[in-house]
Parts: C-alpha cells; sequence; structure tokens
C-alpha cells in the first residue's frame, strides 16, 4: 500500500530488459560505424534479422531527429531575425528626452534641474536660504542649489550664476556642468 504523502505521484515506468539489450547492441553497432567507418558497415551487415532491422530503425530516427533539428535551427534564425528587427524598430520609436535647460554657461545632470521647498535642504543651505526669506530654491546637481526668488521661475534661477551647497558638490557641478565658477557659497 502507498503512503498518503506519496499518493499523488506517479509510478516510475517499467524498463523492459530485452529492449533495452536491443537498443544497446544498435548503439554499439551504431558507435562501431562511426568509428570504424567500412569495418563497422561490415558488421552491420552481418548482423541477423531483428538487430539489423532495429538498427535500420534506428538510423531512421535517427535522420529524422537530424531534420527536426534542421528545422528548428531554421526557425530560431527566423526569430532571432525579428527579434532583431523589432528591437531595431523599438529604438527608432522612443521619443527623445526632452531638452534639459541649459543655463548660460553649460547643461546639467540628468533628473535636474528642479524647484524643491527650502524647508527640505539640508541645514546649511536651508539656513543661509532663511536669512535671505527665500521659500523656494532650484536643484541643480546633487549637492547643489541656487534661491528661486518669489515669482521668478526656475530659468531665471540658473540665470543668476549662483551655485550653492556643499564645497565638493559645488567644484564637481561648476567643472562638469558649468564650466566656469559661480559665486555662491559652499560648506
Amino acid at each position: 500500500m502507498t503512503s498518503p504523502e506519496y499518493a499523488d505521484q506517479t509510478p516510475a515506468p517499467s524498463v523492459k530488459p530485452a529492449r533495452n539489450r536491443t537498443i544497446g547492441a544498435a548503439l554499439i553497432i551504431l558507435a562501431a560505424l562511426v568509428i570504424g567507418g567500412g569495418a563497422g558497415a561490415a558488421i552491420g551487415m552481418a548482423i541477423p534479422g531483428q538487430a539489423a532491422s532495429e538498427l535500420e530503425d534506428v538510423r531512421e530516427q535517427l535522420a529524422s531527429a537530424e531534420r527536426d533539428v534542421t528545422k528548428l535551427e531554421a526557425a530560431r534564425d527566423s526569430l532571432e531575425s525579428e527579434v532583431f528587427e523589432l528591437t531595431d524598430e523599438l529604438a527608432a520609436a522612443q521619443p527623445e528626452e526632452p531638452a534639459t535647460p541649459a543655463g548660460p554657461r553649460g547643461s546639467f545632470p540628468q533628473g535636474y534641474p528642479y524647484e524643491v521647498a527650502v524647508a527640505e535642504l539640508p541645514d546649511q543651505v536651508r539656513s543661509w536660504y532663511e536669512m535671505s526669506s527665500h521659500t523656494q530654491a532650484v536643484a541643480l546637481a546633487p549637492g547643489v542649489w541656487t534661491p528661486l526668488p518669489p515669482g521668478a521661475d526656475i530659468q531665471a534661477a540658473i540665470d543668476s550664476d549662483v551655485a550653492d551647497g556643499f564645497c565638493a558638490s559645488v567644484e564637481a557641478y561648476e567643472r562638469d556642468f558649468a564650466k566656469s565658477s559661480l559665486a555662491g557659497t559652499c560648506w
């Protein structure tokens, strides 16, 4: 009796010894044909009745498998070609990224500039801007801001050529994007 935990498993198929011997003999003969060339062919001709018939069946199955492999390879090549075409079409259909506003002296890192509340800035920059009664700022790059005066737009703040923030960040922004030294304070 099968225990309940194995009840849903199907038993392994039984192996027929006579068939295994026949298949084994056929594989040995095929190996002899491949390795021995003409001598293997002579061995194949000397196989009596049923074994010779089974050998021929194995050869037909091998030929059929080779045809199937050829068809599959052709299908794979066709699919690869379609994938390349679709990839090219997709790349051509991608919209161009919107232009990043440019300051008078350069560009900005991806995702910048954007408006930010002064209350969200690090302590040093927030205190500096609050002393001047600024409530909004423009993030120019990571760790770099410029004040946004009331009523001004982002481009006006950028055009002020002021960059405040952490010294290393301001220096990197000036070197990589502004392409010049800007007014401002760093900590």
